[in-house]
């Protein structure tokens, strides 16, 4: 980090007029920073309980997409039910992280999930609506819309 922010530094620099271009390249080195973190069967077991016992039904099927389907925290809070083809079994991914959409399998347990998950606002597009996609909450204290 401190190489790549020497770099960009000098570059600027350059760029702007206040100094000569470096005598020498600064080389970066490649870094694997991939970080795979698994649960043991007993942590698994122990989350799975209480998610079973939890009451926030809405948060609870929101984690268990995460271990149906692996997908991101911020692709499931955009994952619209128009982005989940029931019939063709697969979820596509809009706008994810790497910038291009993808489709990703809708298994077993993610479909039956999502067959039983409640709407708590009908009238929303998201699967996960929260309080801001909700269409409830289109209204300010003075009842008029936003």
């Amino acid at each position: 980090h401190i190489l790549a922010l020497l770099k960009r530094i000098a570059n600027h620099g350059v760029s702007c007029g206040h100094c000569r271009p470096l005598d020498f390249k600064i080389e970066l080195p490649t870094v694997d920073n991939e970080i795979t973190e698994d649960l043991t069967e007993d942590q698994l077991s122990r989350l799975w309980t209480a998610m079973d016992s939890d009451e926030n039904k809405q948060a609870v099927n929101l984690m268990k997409m995460v271990l149906f389907t692996g997908m991101r925290r911020g692709e499931l809070f955009k994952l619209k039910w128009e982005n989940i083809n029931f019939d063709r079994g697969f979820i596509e991914i809009v706008d994810p992280k790497g910038k291009k959409n993808q489709k990703i399998p809708l298994n077993s347990s993610a479909r039956a999930l999502l067959v039983s998950h409640e709407r708590l606002y009908p009238d929303s597009p998201f699967v996960f609506p929260g309080k801001k996609r909700s269409t409830a909450n289109r209204y300010q204290k003075t009842g008029q819309p936003n």
